[in-house]
């Protein structure tokens, strides 16, 4: 079994990296938890306060330091004892040093990791028999590319997606115990 899992919004706090850098750098106030839509701090911060997090930012290290979501490591561990944990991204192409620098310093289980910087799909990646994101569009595509079972990720910025069962029949996750919920409920 495989078992494909997002970094940002899933397992590390981009978030709350983002807003602290933003905050440190040039006096803002920002939440993580203000975070209402996708790319939320971009309609409050400046134009070139948005672009120097994109560009000095991810050479600061915005994808390389900041905070694992509670649980992570046990669940991951957890999901590891169940098939191969195959890590799936997209990140700048100038951030993929830091991307496996940081997974590498995580020191968790895992099999294979994708860092997709070129806009292709998540489902593209080969078939994963469990996916878990926190984009709609990538649950999306995956539901639709694939045979697997993928998860969304319920957080602030996507909280009015896939309310609809009937429109949108994947499963909606809050908690990691509800991820690997699903993996040994349909599974074993």
């Amino acid at each position: 079994m495989r078992i494909g899992l997002d970094v940002d919004g899933v397992m590390y706090h981009f978030q709350k990296t983002a807003c602290y850098m933003l905050n440190k750098e040039f006096g803002y106030s920002l939440s993580p938890e203000a975070w209402s839509h996708w790319n939320w701090p971009k309609d409050i911060v400046d134009k070139k306060h948005w672009q120097w997090l994109w560009g000095t930012g991810v050479k600061n290290g915005l994808f390389r330091y900041g905070h694992l979501y509670k649980g992570t490591i046990e669940a991951v561990r957890d999901l590891s004892n169940r098939g191969d944990v195959v890590i799936i991204t997209s990140r700048p192409r100038h951030a993929v040093q830091d991307t496996l620098d940081w997974i590498s310093y995580i020191n968790l289980p895992i099999r294979e990791v994708h860092i997709l910087s070129d806009g292709e799909p998540k489902s593209s990646v080969r078939h994963c028999d469990f996916y878990v994101d926190d984009k709609p569009e990538n649950i999306e595509d995956y539901y639709k590319n694939t045979n697997g079972h993928p998860m969304l990720w319920r957080r602030s910025w996507n909280s009015t997606y896939g309310t609809d069962p009937e429109l949108y029949p994947f499963y909606i996750v809050n908690s990691w115990e509800e991820v690997i919920g699903h993996v040994v409920r349909l599974h074993g």
